[in-house]
C-alpha cells in the first residue's frame, strides 16, 4: 500500500482530534464524476441504511486525495480500483487517499451505514395518513443526499447512476431511469444519461403502480396501497402534458420513463427527481372533492423540471431561477392549451403579482444572488414567480414565435449540461439576434423594487414618470381608450425618469395586456374612466389589475354589481369579496361550478347573517353527500356567525379524507375552552389519532402552555424533541418557542447541528426568541 502524501496525512491527522477537515481539503473537487453505482439495504424499523457506492471519477489534475460529500455516516471501508486505501470522514466530507493522475479514471468504492436524520426519511404506518402503510423516501435537493449516499453532492457536475435497493418482502421501489430487474426484494434501476446527484432518489414501501399511458414513454403514478383512485384523480393524464411539452420546446421527453410517487411527511409540494418525481401525499384527493381540488399545477411544474432543472441544470444556487423560474413559466402554456386564454391570462397575472411581491419584500436582492447562507435561502419568490415573470417579459419583448425557436435551440445546445445566467443570455442573444445585455443587467443583476410608471394627463399630453430610484429601460405597451370605444395602441420606448408622450384623449393603460412585473399608477383617473377601462379591458389579467383601483373610487354597492355581471366563474371567485348581498350569495351557493359555491359559502361568514343564510349553511354542513370542501366552507362560516360550540363537537366526531374537520375543531377549541383544548391536545400526542390532528395538537400546545404550577405540556413538548420525522419535530420546536420557557434552550441547542436545514433554521429562530 502506498503511504499517504503529506497533504493527505495532514488532513487525516486533523480528524484524529475530532476536528473537521481543513478548508483547503474540504473544497477540493478535482475530478469529473462519471457514474454513481449505489446499493443500499433499508431497515425501516430502525430508520437505518447500509450500503456500498462506487463513484467512478476522472481526475482533472494530479491529486493526493479525493473528497466526497458524506454527512454523519459511518464509513467502514474504501477501495480505489479494488485496492483498500486510507480514509477519514468528518461530519460532512470523506477524504480518500488516491494516486489520481490528471485524466485518469478511478473507481472509488465506499462501504457505509448510518441513521440518517436528513436526506432519507422513514415514515411508519401510524404517521403516513391518509396512507396506512410505512414509507421510506429520499429528498436530495439541495445538498442532503450526502446524509445517505457518499458522493459528490453539488449541482455543478453530472453523472450517470445505477441504484440497487433491498427492501422488506411485499415492498416496491421507485427510483431513477429504467427498471433493470426486481426479484426477492431487490430492485435495480439504471439512469443512462448524466444528471446532477441531488436528483438521485428512491421511494419504497407497499406501493401500487398505476399506469398512465405509454406515449412517448411509460408513465405511471405510484401511490401507497389503498390510494390508487386518489392518485388517478390527482395526476391522471400526465402523458398528455409530456407530449405537449415535447412539442412546445422541440425537445422530446429526455428520459426512459416518467413516474410520480406520493409520500407522507414531505417538506415540499413536489420534487423533480430525474424521471421519478416525488409528490406530497397532500396532493392526492378523492373523487368527492374533484370539483374544488386540482393538482395539475403541481404536476405540470414538477414535470417541467424534467426539461428545465434535470436536462438543463444550473451549476450553482445563485442562478436557481434557471431551474425554478422555467418550471413555473412552462405550465402556463399547458393551461392555455387545455383551459383557454382566460386561464392563461389569470395565471400569468398571479405569477407576475407574486414576482412583484418578492421584489417589494426584498428590494436588496437581485435575481442572480450569492447572498444566501444556506441554499434554501435562494428558493424564494425571486426564483419561482420572479424567474417566470422575467421570461414573460423577455417573450413579450422578442415575440412568442422567436422565443420558442430560441428555446428549442437552447435545449439542444445545453441538454444534459450545466448552464448559468451569463451563458443563458449569451445564447439567447445570439439565437434571437438581439443584444439582451441591458435586459439581463436590469432584470437579473440589479436589485430593485418593481418599476412603477405613474401616468398623468395634462394639456393634451401624457407624462409617464418612473418613481423607483433608478429608471428602467422598458418597451412599454401604452393603450389609450378613445371616445369611440376603440384602443389606440402604441409601444413607447421608456428609459428616462420622466417622458412626455402625445396620446389621443382618453384613459390610458400601460403594459395593457399585463406581461411585465411593473406597477402602474393613475392618480388622475376618474371613476367613470375606470369603469370604461374595466368594461373594455383587453384581457382578464388587465381587469384584475384594474380591480385594485376600485376601492376608493367606486362605491361598494356598485363594486358588487360589477362582480355579479362577470360571466367567467374564475372572475366570480376572485371578486366574491365584493359581494355583500345575502340574496346574491344564496344564488351563488347553488351555482353549478363548485368553486363558485365554495367561495360564496365562505363569503357568507363575512356578511350580516339572516335566517336564509343560516339555513343554507346548516343544510350544507349537514349534507354528508356533498363535496367535503363545500361542507368545510359552510361549517367555518356558520361558526363565525353563530359561535355555536356544538359545531366543534360535531366536527370533532366527523371523518374527512384529510381529517380537516377535526383539526379545524381543535384549533377553534383553543378560543372556546382552553383547558379542554389542552386535555384533548395532550391526549392526541400519543393517542390513536391521525397525523394531521397530532401535528395540530403539538402546535396549539405552545400557545396554551401549562396550568400554573404544572409542567405537563412542557414535558410533553420536550419529549417530542427526539422525533425522527421532520414535521412533528419542527412543530415541537415552534411550540417550545411559543411556550417561552428558557428551560427549553438546552434541548434546542442539542439540535443546532441537525442535518435538515429546515430544522436548523427553526432551532436558530427558537433560540433567538427564547434568549431575548
Amino acid at each position: 500500500m502506498r503511504r499517504p502524501t503529506l497533504l493527505l496525512s495532514l488532513a487525516l491527522a486533523a480528524l484524529a482530534g475530532a476536528q473537521d477537515l481543513p478548508k483547503q481539503a474540504r473544497d477540493r473537487h478535482e475530478y469529473d464524476l462519471l457514474d454513481v453505482d449505489w446499493r443500499v439495504r433499508i431497515d425501516s424499523a430502525k430508520g437505518a441504511v447500509a450500503g456500498t457506492v462506487v463513484n467512478t471519477v476522472r481526475a482533472t489534475k494530479d491529486s493526493p486525495f479525493l473528497v466526497f460529500d458524506c454527512a454523519n455516516l459511518t464509513v467502514t471501508k474504501v477501495t480505489v480500483d479494488g485496492k483498500k486505501v486510507p480514509f477519514r470522514a468528518d461530519r460532512s466530507v470523506l477524504a480518500v487517499s488516491s494516486k489520481a493522475k490528471s485524466g485518469g479514471v478511478l473507481k472509488v468504492a465506499i462501504d457505509y451505514h448510518g441513521l440518517p436524520e436528513a436526506g432519507m426519511y422513514f415514515v411508519n404506518a401510524m404517521r403516513s395518513f391518509p396512507a396506512k402503510t410505512p414509507i421510506v423516501y429520499t429528498q436530495g435537493e439541495m445538498e442532503d443526499n450526502r446524509y445517505w449516499l457518499p458522493t459528490y453532492d453539488s449541482p455543478n457536475d453530472k453523472a450517470t447512476s445505477r441504484g440497487t435497493i433491498t427492501v422488506p418482502k411485499g415492498w416496491s421501489v421507485l427510483s431513477n431511469g429504467r427498471l433493470v430487474s426486481k426479484a426477492n426484494g431487490v430492485w435495480r434501476w439504471a439512469m443512462d444519461k448524466p444528471h446532477v446527484t441531488y436528483l438521485i432518489s428512491l421511494v419504497a414501501g407497499p406501493y401500487t403502480e398505476v399506469p398512465d399511458g405509454t406515449d412517448p414513454v411509460p408513465t405511471s403514478i405510484w401511490t401507497p396501497a389503498g390510494l390508487e383512485g386518489w392518485g388517478k384523480d390527482a395526476f391522471a393524464g400526465t402523458d398528455a402534458i409530456i407530449r405537449f411539452y415535447g412539442k412546445l420546446t422541440g425537445q422530446p421527453y429526455p428520459w426512459a420513463k416518467y413516474a410520480q410517487s406520493a409520500v407522507a411527511d414531505f417538506m415540499f409540494g413536489g420534487m423533480e427527481n430525474v424521471s421519478a418525481t416525488t409528490q406530497t401525499i397532500g396532493a392526492l384527493f378523492p373523487d368527492s372533492v374533484k370539483g374544488t381540488r386540482d393538482s395539475t399545477g403541481l404536476n405540470a411544474h414538477e414535470l417541467a423540471h424534467q426539461w428545465f432543472g434535470d436536462f438543463v441544470t444550473t451549476p450553482r444556487w445563485d442562478d436557481i431561477w434557471i431551474n425554478e423560474g422555467w418550471a413555473t413559466f412552462l405550465p402556463h402554456f399547458w393551461f392555455r392549451e387545455t383551459q383557454g386564454q382566460n386561464e392563461y391570462d389569470l395565471q400569468r397575472y398571479d405569477t407576475i403579482e407574486s414576482a412583484k411581491g418578492a421584489m417589494r419584500g426584498n428590494p436588496n436582492r437581485s435575481m442572480v444572488w450569492d447572498g444566501w447562507k444556506v441554499p434554501m435561502d435562494a428558493f424564494d419568490g425571486y426564483a419561482y414567480p420572479g424567474g417566470a415573470a422575467r421570461m414573460f417579459a423577455l417573450m413579450h419583448r422578442v415575440g412568442e414565435g422567436p422565443f420558442w425557436k430560441a428555446t428549442q435551440a437552447y435545449l439542444k445546445e445545453y441538454g444534459t449540461k450545466n448552464v448559468d445566467t451569463a451563458q443563458f443570455f449569451a445564447f439567447y442573444s445570439k439565437a434571437l439576434r438581439t443584444d439582451l445585455s441591458s435586459f439581463e443587467k436590469q432584470w437579473f443583476r440589479t436589485p430593485s423594487v418593481p418599476p412603477t410608471v405613474k401616468v398623468r394627463r395634462a394639456n393634451g399630453k401624457a407624462t409617464l414618470r418612473q418613481t423607483q430610484p433608478t429608471p428602467f429601460t422598458l418597451d412599454l405597451d401604452v393603450w389609450t381608450l378613445k371616445p369611440d370605444g376603440t384602443w389606440d395602441k402604441r409601444v413607447v420606448a421608456l428609459s428616462q425618469a420622466e417622458q412626455s408622450v402625445d396620446l389621443p384623449e382618453g384613459p390610458v393603460l400601460v403594459d395593457a395586456e399585463a406581461f411585465l412585473p411593473i406597477d402602474a399608477a393613475y392618480p388622475d383617473l376618474t371613476k367613470d374612466e375606470l369603469i370604461r377601462l374595466w368594461k373594455a379591458a383587453p384581457n382578464l389579467a388587465a381587469k384584475m389589475r384594474l380591480s385594485g383601483l376600485f376601492s376608493g373610487k367606486v362605491p361598494a354597492e356598485e363594486m358588487e354589481d360589477y362582480a355579479v355581471i362577470e360571466e367567467d366563474p374564475r372572475m366570480t371567485v376572485r371578486l366574491m369579496s365584493w359581494v355583500k348581498d345575502p340574496t346574491q350569495l344564496l344564488l351563488y351557493a347553488k351555482h353549478p361550478n363548485e368553486r363558485v359555491r365554495q367561495a360564496a359559502l365562505g363569503q357568507m361568514g363575512n356578511v350580516s347573517s339572516n335566517e336564509a343564510i343560516l339555513k343554507e349553511l346548516r343544510e350544507t354542513w349537514s349534507n354528508t353527500t356533498l363535496n367535503p370542501d363545500l361542507r368545510m366552507a359552510a361549517l367555518d362560516s356558520l361558526y363565525k356567525l353563530t359561535k355555536d360550540a356544538t359545531l366543534l363537537d360535531a366536527a370533532s366526531q366527523t371523518d374527512r379524507f384529510d381529517d380537516g374537520y377535526r383539526t379545524w375543531a381543535l384549533d377553534r377549541l383553543v378560543e372556546v375552552d382552553p383547558g379542554h383544548a389542552r386535555e384533548v391536545a395532550l391526549r392526541s400526542l400519543n393517542g390513536n389519532v391521525n397525523e394531521p390532528v397530532r401535528l395540530q395538537a403539538i402546535r396549539i400546545l405552545g400557545r396554551l402552555k401549562d396550568k400554573p404550577g404544572e409542567r405537563t405540556v412542557f414535558n410533553a413538548l420536550a419529549a417530542m424533541m427526539t422525533e425522527r420525522s421532520n414535521s412533528p419535530l419542527r412543530a415541537a420546536i415552534g411550540a417550545l418557542a411559543e411556550y417561552g420557557d428558557k428551560a427549553a434552550i438546552p434541548l434546542l441547542e442539542k439540535r443546532q447541528n441537525h442535518g435538515l436545514h429546515f430544522v436548523r433554521g427553526d432551532v436558530a429562530n427558537a433560540l433567538e426568541r427564547l434568549r431575548k
